[in-house]
């Protein structure tokens, strides 16, 4: 980058901060993007380009509750918690805990669901306006499970679409 000034940072590099770049220039703002190893290989790698406008829940779902112990045994599972850390986490946990109520879940489902309505016609207006609309492919998704136990777990969580 040597001397060059710009007038914003972005960090990460991938759609959503190539985006927010591309816009940004051509709105005349300097602007450099700073991404810890290549460019498009972090979470944009990781969801295999999909933009999940349909499967959109609020973190806070109790039925996540049961898989907790589980998640926390394992030492390669995706939640870990550093017990010292407990007394901190506690006030956030309550809260989270507080919007598992049927109300605060619909309600924050309802908002992820008004957002998401919209993001894909903007996801093919700016794919539009610059000319990507060849690798723009839109075509749905499939769902499946592993276990046949999991399909009672899939048909419910298909119903709050």
């Amino acid at each position: 980058m040597g001397n060059q000034e710009f007038d914003l940072h972005i960090i990460g590099g991938g759609i959503i901060g190539l985006c927010a770049a591309v816009t940004l220039q051509a709105r005349g703002v300097q602007v450099a993007i700073l991404e810890a190893d290549n460019v498009a290989c972090g979470a944009s790698y990781g969801n295999a380009g999909h933009i999940a406008t349909e499967q959109v829940f609020p973190i806070a779902d109790a039925n996540i509750l049961q898989h907790v112990p589980a998640m926390l045994l394992n030492p390669e599972g995706p939640l870990r918690i550093d017990w010292r850390y407990l007394p901190r986490l506690m006030p956030w946990a309550f809260k989270l805990l507080l919007n598992m109520r049927p109300e605060p879940f619909a309600h924050s489902h309802q908002a992820l669901l008004a957002l998401n309505t919209q993001s894909l016609q903007a996801w093919q207006n700016f794919a539009d306006k610059w000319q990507l609309t060849s690798w723009i492919k839109v075509k749905g998704s499939l769902l499946t499970v592993e276990k046949n136990t999991s399909l009672y777990e899939l048909k419910a969580h298909g119903k709050r679409l």
